[in-house]
């Protein structure tokens, strides 16, 4: 299969005023409080000094080895693990959520991105760096990921997901999934009937599709483990470093408090909103509570009573499995055990680095550096013919969300149609004004001109109707060449790679476009980036 790489201004699907502000200051905006850089040579190479009570490099090592299995270790994957052993090495990370079927596109970029950067600065700083992706297992949202919106074989969007996930107040992680309890095997006869057929279907549903006695977790790291284990991408879960990251929390919260919220509401303020988060979990017989600074004191939702920072440190230390950090604090404590050298993520994730700036500080871990992924779109030979036939442009329909402006059939109608229709109607009224005349000549000939003038009239409104109704046959090839591209390029009113599914395109084109799509994308990208399949 053929592909062609072309590049679309980096702001055709808009930027929000975070994005905005951040992107004004580089290399070192004031905004983020960290570092985005704008190119390798901006990029401060990290000089770690690692504490051996977080990260000791050997049981790194064998806790990764173990967690991704030792039977289904890719060899460059072991490769990795064996760089992030090295003293001097360091793992570029990009994090996403798990998700039914893998989620959207945008974890494919950030993932391929994150192996893109992570070649660019082992080759600039001549030393061993790793791509990892940092599947956050321990979120709650389940709305958000436990169903999916397929493109039909009759290209109208359909959703699709998982039955009986809760309430949403237990990890994502937890939820063991099953055949009964979840309707796996039913999900995969529906896939199988929605997609359309092809000879990658069966092999990608098979990929995908959360297995019994997986997590949605689990799931995601087994199909981007295969898809791109070849890439050297480590696939962890904060389970498999649980221990360690719990000591990270307990730093973090045992030097933090109220006054570094303070600072960062300053710094950011309507930028990101600090006081949407929780700053951390606890979880209590399948239930969870968040946990939110009150004044100078920790205080879980629904108790009264308060607690320190070193008070709520030991409770952490004592219960490891117990606790989770929030969106703020998360990728803190993951820097904290990971030799981290940047992240790769959305403006979502930049937010959520940004508030935590002084919480970093206070804790003792590496600056942020972060750098924004690369956004692409995908277009398929449909796309390009819906395209061509609405004469118009991709950068065009992104630009405009989607939306091809239709106009009335009416305004396009054909001048001619109502001049045959006019013409038809007085010609036939000319011929019954002239029948009184020509029966004075004689009767029989006025009969006959009655006859001649009628049968005249229908074949030409026959004429008429099937002009008419090849018309608006092309008026509504037209409506549905825009309804495709709305639900290809911007489906429900949101980005391509926001809402679309890896597994949909790996049905459709196998996945050899997804090496494609890796050898483009630009470690620090300032273009979109279009791959024609």
């Amino acid at each position: 299969m053929a592909f062609e790489v072309r590049h679309l201004p980096g702001d055709v699907l808009g930027l929000d005023a975070f994005a905005r502000a951040v992107l004004a200051g580089r290399p070192r905006p004031r905004v983020f409080g960290g570092l985005v850089p704008a190119r390798v040579e901006e990029f401060e190479q990290p000089e770690r000094a690692d504490d051996p009570a977080l990260l000791d490099r050997d049981d790194l090592a064998e806790r990764l080895t173990e967690h991704v299995r030792p039977d289904a270790l890719h060899p460059a994957v072991a490769e990795s693990i064996d760089k992030l052993a090295d003293a001097r090495g360091l793992a570029v990370v990009a994090s996403v959520r798990p998700a039914f079927l893998g989620g959207p596109l945008a974890h494919l970029h950030a993932t391929l991105h994150a192996a893109a950067l992570a070649r660019e600065l082992e080759r600039a700083w001549r030393r061993p760096v790793a791509p990892v992706l940092w599947v956050r297992s321990d979120e709650h949202a389940l709305e958000e990921v436990r169903s999916v919106r397929l493109l039909t074989r009759h290209l109208d969007l359909a959703r699709t997901g998982l039955a009986s996930m809760g309430s949403g107040r237990r990890p994502i992680g937890s939820i063991v999934l099953g055949d009964e309890s979840h309707r796996l095997p039913a999900l995969r006869g529906q896939l199988a009937q929605v997609l359309l057929a092809s000879e990658h279907r069966d092999r990608a549903i098979a990929l995908f599709m959360p297995r019994a006695g997986e997590t949605l977790g689990d799931a995601t790291r087994r199909a981007f483990g295969a898809l791109l284990g070849h890439l050297g991408v480590v696939c962890v879960e904060p389970k498999a470093l649980r221990g360690t990251l719990s000591r990270a929390l307990a730093r973090i919260v045992e030097r933090g408090g109220a006054d570094l919220l303070e600072a960062a509401r300053e710094r950011l303020g309507d930028l990101a909103r600090v006081d949407e988060h929780a700053l951390l979990f606890r979880h209590v017989d399948g239930a969870r509570a968040a946990l939110r600074l009150d004044g100078a004191q920790f205080l879980f939702d629904g108790e009264e009573a308060q607690r320190s920072g070193a008070e709520l440190a030991a409770e952490i230390v004592a219960d490891p499995e117990g606790f989770s950090a929030g969106a703020i604090l998360e990728p803190i404590a993951r820097d904290l055990v990971l030799p981290v050298a940047a992240t790769v993520g959305g403006w979502n994730v930049a937010r959520d680095v940004a508030a935590g700036a002084e919480w970093r500080r206070s804790a003792g871990a590496p600056p942020a550096r972060f750098v924004p992924r690369q956004h692409a779109t995908l277009v398929s030979p449909m796309v390009r013919e819906a395209l061509r036939k609405r004469d118009v442009d991709l950068e065009s329909v992104l630009r405009a969300r989607g939306v091809v402006e239709d106009a009335p059939v009416a305004a396009d109608r054909p001048e001619v149609l109502d001049r045959l229709r006019e013409t038809i109607a007085r010609h036939a009224n000319e011929l019954r004004d002239l029948r009184s005349e020509l029966s004075e000549i004689d009767k029989g000939l006025a009969h006959h001109l009655r006859r001649a003038a009628e049968e005249n009239a229908d074949r030409a409104r026959k004429i008429l109707e099937r002009a008419e109704r090849v018309h608006g046959n092309r008026a509504g090839k037209s409506r549905k060449h825009a309804r495709r591209l709305a639900n290809t390029l911007f489906p429900d009113g949101a980005p391509q790679e926001a809402v679309s599914t890896t597994l949909q395109y790996a049905c459709a084109f196998g996945t050899d476009w997804i090496d494609a799509l890796a050898d483009a994308i630009d470690p620090f990208p300032s273009e979109h980036l279009v791959l024609e399949l």
